[in-house]
């Protein structure tokens, strides 16, 4: 986790305090990993409040497959408000198949 500068580089993006996760994903079994439909949610607070996902900086979501014995990486950007840090829940899903991955804690600030 790095707190970034967020850029608004996609449509209805807006710049602002964010925090840059990078996810690694190993493939220990014995056949590819569909990660195609991965998907990252951020929620803060204790109301839970959806972080918007943002274009960058150096957002690259993770490959669409992992082969056997591979780990991939990834990088996703959230909006995340610097006051709001202390409590913030991150997901990360790639499968309705297998658990869903989250951490709960806080994030680095500026």
């Amino acid at each position: 986790m790095e707190a970034v500068d967020g850029e608004a580089e996609g449509i209805g993006e807006v710049a602002g305090p964010a925090v840059r996760f990078t996810v690694t994903v190993t493939n220990n079994s014995g056949s590819p990993i569909d990660l195609a439909n991965a998907v990252m949610t951020v929620e803060t607070g204790a109301d839970k409040v959806p972080c918007t996902q943002l274009s960058g900086p150096q957002a690259e979501p993770l490959p669409s497959a992992a082969e056997p014995s591979q780990t991939v990486t990834g990088s996703y950007v959230f909006l995340i408000p610097v006051e709001t840090r202390d409590l913030v829940t991150v997901y990360l899903s790639y499968s309705v198949d297998a658990p869903v991955a989250a951490f709960e804690g806080e994030v680095p600030t500026p």
